[in-house]
């Protein structure tokens, strides 16, 4: 029997833009080429397409597992500017020579994204595409779950997982935490920061009994904990108090500086790396110090807490709003997908978010299209300015950095090597 399929009304909507895309998923990447499809994309285009070499076939070590193998028999041989060899004026010719279902499985795939259940599949986007970006935080009903038809969907979603078992207690338990993220996230009057002080609050206070490896039912210690932490008795004076902390953590502008520095030197996104570029040109002397010292430390602001307060206050007062409500919108997108994923624990991944969150926090307030935008007299034009300004960063960002486990992983690794390990220095990733 199928399992129910449901899944955003955005990720439902989504069609490849091809030729109008502005960052193509054709260029960068390292794609893989199972044994059976690289025998029929071989037989034929052969070797080359248009002159160009199409496949890299690898040769792995005696004892490399057969699966690892037989999946990774090939990739995809980018030409030397980047591209994908089969690509020609903005399509595929794969696609078009032989139709969808000889694609490599990647690029049939992507940019879907299927969070696998026992009870129901879950499609939502990565947000790394253009198109998939747009519809996600721009459309006003994009995030309504909606029932979805397998047929719809490429061949490659189809795949099946079963419900994990109690031996798995850690996975066993997503379902629960999911449920409390999501309640959160369904409470209007939280802002995205709210939302991650909160979340940020249940992760370290479960993460000594609940995370992988765990061989005892973590069922009544994590009940009890979230139990506590949906009393709004608790939630209100939390947050109000949160709010009310006007400030900027040195420390957390280290690592977002850092992560800037890293958006300019990565090849896996040219737009994020103009973006990077531009701001960083607005934060005179924060290169030199970054490239001298490594891992991050604390940095010393000064003069440049009132610059980035004026900046944050400025585009705040015109897009405030609107903002607020598109983090919100890639929030919750972040959340339903990553959840469900192999991080160690809740607080692992809710670091990963807070990075993501102050990074795209900060762009929003020192990139000068933002502030270009907030200075466009016409609300209308104003608001298209900062709506695409935004989505452009996003999906920049997240081609830079979501698809690169070891580089956030390294970052990820010195937060508690720089002592951001309590409660009150973690906060200051969602201060600014």
């Amino acid at each position: 029997m199928t399992k129910p399929t449901t899944g955003f009304r955005y990720a439902q909507q989504f069609k490849c833009s091809g030729a109008d895309c502005p960052e193509t998923c054709c260029f960068g990447w390292r794609i893989n080429v199972p044994q059976g499809e690289y025998a029929t994309l071989h037989g034929h285009y052969g070797d080359t397409h248009r002159g160009n070499p199409c496949f890299e076939v690898m040769n792995y070590p005696e004892g490399t597992p057969q699966v690892v193998k037989d999946e990774g028999f090939a990739f995809l041989k980018m030409k030397g500017d980047g591209f994908c060899p089969f690509l020609e004026d903005g399509w595929c010719a794969i696609h078009r020579d032989l139709g969808e279902a000889f694609l490599p499985g990647v690029c049939a795939t992507y940019p879907r994204y299927m969070v696998e259940g026992g009870a129901g599949d879950f499609l939502s986007g990565s947000l790394s595409c253009p198109e998939m970006a747009r519809l996600c935080l721009l459309s006003e009903d994009g995030m309504v779950p909606v029932g979805i038809e397998r047929d719809q969907l490429p061949p490659g979603l189809e795949t099946s997982t079963q419900e994990p078992g109690k031996e798995n207690w850690y996975q066993y338990f997503f379902p629960a935490v999911n449920g409390y993220l999501k309640w959160l996230l369904a409470q209007k009057e939280l802002r995205a920061a709210d939302f991650a002080l909160l979340a940020l609050d249940l992760a370290a206070e479960i993460q000594p009994f609940y995370h992988a490896g765990i061989t005892e039912n973590p069922a009544e210690q994590l009940d009890a904990c979230v139990g506590r932490h949906a009393d709004p008795n608790r939630i209100v004076p939390r947050v109000s108090a949160f709010r009310a902390r006007n400030e900027i953590s040195g420390a957390a502008m280290a690592f977002v500086g850092g992560m800037l520095l890293k958006g300019v030197k990565q090849q896996r996104s040219p737009r994020f790396r103009v973006i990077a570029q531009e701001t960083m040109d607005r934060l005179p002397n924060l290169e030199v110090f970054y490239a001298a010292r490594v891992p991050f430390v604390p940095l010393q602001l000064g003069h440049l807490t009132d610059l980035l307060l004026e900046r944050r206050e400025k585009v705040q007062a015109r897009f405030g709003e609107r903002l607020t409500e598109m983090l919100g919108r890639f929030t919750l997108n972040f959340w339903t997908q990553k959840l469900y994923s192999d991080e160690a624990g809740l607080l692992r991944l809710w670091l990963k978010y807070a990075l993501y969150y102050a990074c795209l926090r900060f762009l929003s307030f020192n990139h000068p299209r933002f502030e270009a935008a907030a200075t466009v007299a016409d609300e209308a034009e104003a608001q298209a300015a900062c709506d695409l300004a935004f989505v452009d960063m996003v999906q920049g960002f997240m081609r830079a950095f979501d698809h690169d486990t070891p580089l956030v992983g390294q970052i990820l690794d010195q937060f508690p090597e720089q002592g951001l390990t309590t409660l009150l220095d973690l906060e200051g990733l969602l201060l600014y």
